[in-house]
């Protein structure tokens, strides 16, 4: 049997989890310079891939699914097995080469601001870095 004060106790700790997911979440606009840490949601089992827009992809997939399935042979093979495999096939220089995609112009400037500082140790404002870099002067 039940005890009312075990209930009590579950349910305050769903609301405790339920507010933690609610200052983590947050909704609209971000402000300018404000960076919002990726959290991964590990209760997720469904991903979406909208290649509506990107239409050189949706045929790369188109072509593979038709040459993948060209058997006389087995069941059929699906984009899942697919994306799968792909997934699994990747290496650390794939994911360097996505994160580096993944970087703005003004990342990138900001990247090499902060590298430029702490390699030379010198207390310079980022205009005198644009300068230096762009070699104005």
């Amino acid at each position: 049997m039940i005890n009312n004060e075990e209930v009590v106790i579950v349910n305050k700790k769903k609301k405790e989890e339920k507010k933690e997911e609610e200052n983590i979440k947050k909704r609209g606009r971000k402000a300018k310079g404000e960076k919002r840490k990726f959290v991964l949601n590990r209760e997720q089992k469904k991903f979406v891939v909208d290649l509506s827009k990107d239409k050189k992809s949706l045929e790369m997939v188109f072509n593979a699914l038709v040459n993948v399935n060209n058997k006389n042979f087995g069941e059929q093979i699906v984009f899942r097995e697919l994306a799968v495999l792909g997934i699994s096939k990747l290496n650390s220089k794939d994911f360097e080469k996505l994160q580096k995609a993944s970087i703005s112009y003004d990342e990138m400037l900001d990247n090499a601001f902060l590298e430029y500082k702490t390699k030379s140790g010198k207390k310079i404002s980022y205009a005198e870095f644009l300068v230096k870099e762009l070699k104005l002067i």
